[in-house]
């Protein structure tokens, strides 16, 4: 953690390190404490143990500007071997690797107002033959998604009224051909606190109405599915 005036910046690495030296703890205790004795305050470091053969690195910097609005920033790089495990031997692909980041930003306000956006790129490839090395693009795994989340208090904070906007990116199909990239909007509003034991919500979902196309999985005949349009949904409760 590092303290520079008002600004907070955290700092967070987690390895996974494969092959044979994680079947010995000692090992681990003593790296692990060798980056803690040097890389700390600047660094936060955790080595975790994983079987053989996957990999798995996470970077995450954290920024606090002040108690109201917060940054963070991660990035990722994942690697699998799914015939090195039990877990995975009935998978038709050889390996998997991930790239990519997440960026999300963050800003309340006092009165109990909420804005909050994210951005995930993800750049996910399988092997499916070991000796030629041949990469494709993960099935139904999108590049980018992005989320715009809003909650605005109404009425001294009795009602809540929140959107929220996201994009799906183009992804795979089974059958190698592209299900097109696509957005929702959806709508919100709840009371914040029962009123003589009654709670209440409603919400209107894919304002817009979308039919977006999903990935179907190899148990389906269509290589995408057709999603429903706009949805109304409306929840009552009552406590005794």
């Amino acid at each position: 953690i590092i303290l520079i005036e008002n600004v907070v910046v955290v700092c967070l690495a987690n390895w996974v390190i494969p092959g044979p030296y994680t079947k010995s703890a000692g090992y681990v205790a003593v790296l692990n404490e060798f980056l803690r004795l040097h890389l700390a305050p600047f660094l936060m470091i955790n080595l975790l143990t994983m079987v053989d053969r996957q990999a798995f690195v996470d970077l995450d910097y954290n920024i606090s500007i002040n108690t109201d609005l917060a940054l963070q920033l991660r990035g990722f790089h994942h690697w699998y071997d799914y015939h090195s495990t039990e877990v995975y031997l009935n998978t038709d692909n050889e390996a998997a690797r991930s790239l990519g980041f997440e960026l999300q930003g963050e800003r309340r306000w006092d009165n109990g107002r909420l804005f909050k956006v994210s951005w995930t790129y993800n750049n996910t490839d399988m092997r499916d033959d070991f000796f030629n090395n041949h990469w494709y693009r993960a099935v139904n795994s999108p590049q980018s998604l992005i989320k715009a989340h809003y909650v605005e208090p109404l009425f001294n904070n009795r009602l809540r009224f929140g959107f929220e906007e996201i994009f799906v990116d183009s992804r795979r199909t089974m059958s190698n051909n592209s299900a097109s990239a696509y957005h929702l909007f959806n709508i919100n509003l709840a009371l914040t606190k029962p009123i003589y034991g009654f709670e209440a919500s409603l919400g209107l979902y894919n304002v817009l109405d979308q039919h977006p196309r999903m990935v179907g999985g190899p148990e389906h005949t269509q290589d995408m599915l057709r999603m429903d349009g706009r949805i109304i949904s409306f929840r009552l409760e009552k406590s005794f």
